[in-house]
């Protein structure tokens, strides 16, 4: 089963800060380390899950924010944001997708960094 992990940051566990979600911020290097311990999780959970190939996509921003040195070694990292033929790269031969760290549904109240893609997610929770 090939599974494709496709990982944002402001739904990172430890993230409360939207320094924290910033590239280039002395914050962001945090934040960093909160994503791709998510994303770790996350494989290992695919694997043991049946998983026999897992892709890493970085959605976040420009794409480069997973510490790709300290990520799970048995997955392919595909970094950088504008992967064509679309934000998700080909998702085509995928099985399944899971999405990691992503923010809070629009119109949830109390919720940190709301999705701006406004109604889209929100009838997906």
């Amino acid at each position: 089963m090939y599974v494709g992990v496709f990982a944002d940051i402001e739904g990172s566990f430890g993230i409360w800060r939207m320094r924290q979600c910033r590239m280039g911020t002395r914050e962001w290097q945090y934040g960093r380390s909160c994503l791709t311990k998510d994303v770790n999780h996350v494989i290992c959970g695919a694997f043991d899950g049946g998983a026999t190939r897992v892709l890493v996509k970085d959605t976040h921003e420009v794409g480069f924010n997973c510490l790709v040195n300290q990520l799970d070694p048995r997955a392919e990292y595909l970094g950088g944001h504008y992967v064509k033929p679309s934000l998700f790269g080909n998702i085509a031969g995928l099985d399944l997708v899971l999405y990691v760290a992503i923010h809070a549904a629009s119109g949830t109240p109390n919720a940190f960094s709301p999705t701006p893609i406004t109604g889209f997610f929100r009838n997906s929770v």
